[in-house]
């Protein structure tokens, strides 16, 4: 009898043991599920952030890359979210259309960006004969045949010369050159020897698209011309004695004269 009643507590603790065994092995091998979201009308999968979720959360469910959460939502680098955010997943069909394989959206790549054209620009140079030295240049005042000017960008790119000969009548008395790119560029100019330089020979200057720049360097011939001889301007106080002198020879003459005895007319 007392066999049968110290079974009976035993019993009963066994299958409270088991009961609680059963109650605790559903929740062991319980895991999360998740339900794919319906596209929208316009076909967009879109995920709307739960608390707790970050962006490693929210790959492990939909099976996105953290890269590919970051890229469709425009997301900064740590992956910041806030709670009821709506994050797009991908565009499958729209509702009314036969259901398509989830696809995500790749970048695209940018175009590169073009060069801007600067335009081109033009400087003609001119070497004048400065016949009055006033470093302007007249109309009357021809060119310097046999001169050479010279270019030179500060770049290096453009490097040329050319001489100055004589061009047909109403042409520009120089050389020109066209098709240069914007930029800082050094004109300078050699005169022949028989000429002396009335202005600097060597000048800096910007050019910019569409200009057309003129400069002009003046030089001056060595061989001047023959200097006209001036009549010496006569002294008044020569002048004065060559008339005293004439008049004291008048004087003499007479006195001569009057000294000079005369012969009788009757003995000639």
């Amino acid at each position: 009898m007392k066999t049968r009643l110290l079974a009976l507590p035993a019993l009963a603790i066994l299958i409270i043991l088991m009961l609680a065994a059963a109650g605790r092995a559903p929740l062991a091998h319980a895991q999360v599920q998740y339900a794919t979201p319906t596209p929208l009308p316009d076909g967009r999968i879109i995920y709307i952030v739960q608390p707790g979720d970050t962006c490693i959360r929210i790959s492990l469910l939909t099976g996105l890359s953290v890269e590919q959460i970051i890229l469709l939502n425009r997301l900064d680098e740590n992956c910041q979210l806030q709670e009821g955010q709506q994050l797009l997943l991908g565009v499958g069909a729209s509702v009314n259309a036969s259901p398509t394989p989830f696809f995500a959206i790749s970048p695209t790549p940018s175009a590169p960006t073009p060069t801007p054209f600067k335009g081109l620009a033009e400087i003609c140079v001119q070497v004048f004969d400065d016949a009055n030295g006033d470093m302007l240049h007249q109309e009357t005042e021809p060119a310097v045949l046999g001169a050479v000017v010279g270019i030179a960008s500060a770049n290096g790119q453009v490097n040329a010369s050319q001489e100055i000969r004589l061009q047909a009548e109403g042409e520009f008395q120089g050389v020109c050159f066209a098709d240069l790119p914007e930029g800082t560029y050094t004109i300078s100019a050699a005169i022949p020897e028989e000429y002396n330089a009335t202005t600097p020979l060597s000048y800096e200057i910007e050019a910019l698209a569409g200009d057309r720049i003129f400069i002009g360097f003046g030089a001056q011939s060595r061989q001047l011309p023959p200097a006209v001889a001036e009549p010496e301007a006569r002294s008044p106080l020569l002048g004065l004695i060559g008339g005293l002198l004439l008049f004291g020879g008048i004087v003499l003459f007479w006195y001569m004269r009057q000294m000079t005895p005369r012969t009788p007319y009757s003995l000639r």
